[in-house]
């Protein structure tokens, strides 16, 4: 598809799409958040330390410590994805509006002339 700049007029050519199908990316969004929902409705899990030694809950603790922060870093960068995700919808958005701008002058020039040609 070509449309033409609204800034300059040139024509641009917008690449065909190959990213993942509307079907697909809903029903893998329907998945995730089925897995939410179970996960919110889970009863809290109980944890058991008793008969272990030091060096067990030592290794154990620092497992966790290494888990959390790695959890902190995907957290990290899920919201780095979601914000730059968000700056390119605000981003189309305004193109939307300036395709829209620019397809009504061109529907109100046409009527115009349709109007001049039908006086002549």
């Amino acid at each position: 598809m070509e449309v033409n700049c609204a800034h300059c007029g040139h024509a641009l050519t917008v690449p065909e799409y190959h990213g993942p199908s509307l079907q697909f990316l809903q029903a893998a969004t329907s998945k995730l958040a089925k897995a939410i929902q179970s996960a919110r409705n889970a009863s809290p899990k109980k944890y058991h330390f008793e008969g272990r030694t030091p060096d067990e809950l030592t290794r154990r603790q620092n497992e966790l410590q290494r888990a959390l922060r790695e959890s902190q870093t995907q957290l990290a960068e899920i919201k780095g994805h979601i914000h730059h995700a968000t700056i390119q919808l605000h981003r189309y958005q305004l193109k939307l509006e300036v395709i829209q701008e620019r397809q009504n002058e061109l529907k109100a020039e046409l009527d115009a002339l349709l109007q001049a040609l039908n006086q002549t």
